[in-house]
């Protein structure tokens, strides 16, 4: 009686932490790629696709900003560390190196960008930490 139980309680057990992202779904780091590129290359409403929908206003409203614009130089990938076992969630460590009109000061920064699959979009969503690009105008904020 026990043996049934004991291979009931493993399949169940396997289900738990047999990933939900499809076998053909691009990897992660593909997504995170394009986004870093579109950011780069100031492409902000095809970087905002990517971002978590909650998050989008408040990112495009940060860097689709003509009178404070900021101008990227460099966005390299650090480190990228899954945050849960099935690999649906994943946290890169990001450096970015920018400046924001008027100054022409370069600030380097690095960012921590939450990825996530998104199971009813069928694609990786990010939600970048904004906060690290806040700052006062012209200035951006202090360097980390």
């Amino acid at each position: 009686m026990k043996k049934p139980l004991c291979a009931l309680a493993l399949l169940l057990l396997a289900a738990c932490v047999t990933p939900i992202i499809p076998p053909d779904t691009p990897a992660v780091d593909d997504y995170a790629q394009e986004y870093n590129n579109d950011l780069r290359w100031g492409r902000w409403q095809e970087a905002a696709a990517q971002v978590e929908p909650e998050r989008r206003g408040e990112f495009l409203k940060l860097l689709d900003d003509n009178s404070n614009p900021i101008h990227f130089t460099s966005v390299d990938i650090l480190s990228t560390k899954p945050v849960v076992t099935d690999g649906s969630e994943v946290e890169m460590l990001v450096s970015l190196e920018y400046y924001r009109l008027p100054s022409v000061k370069e600030r380097k920064v690095r960012q921590v960008q939450h990825w996530r699959y998104d199971v009813d979009a069928e694609k990786w969503v990010v939600t970048p930490d904004l906060s690290v690009l806040r700052g006062d105008v012209g200035e951006g904020p202090p360097p980390r």
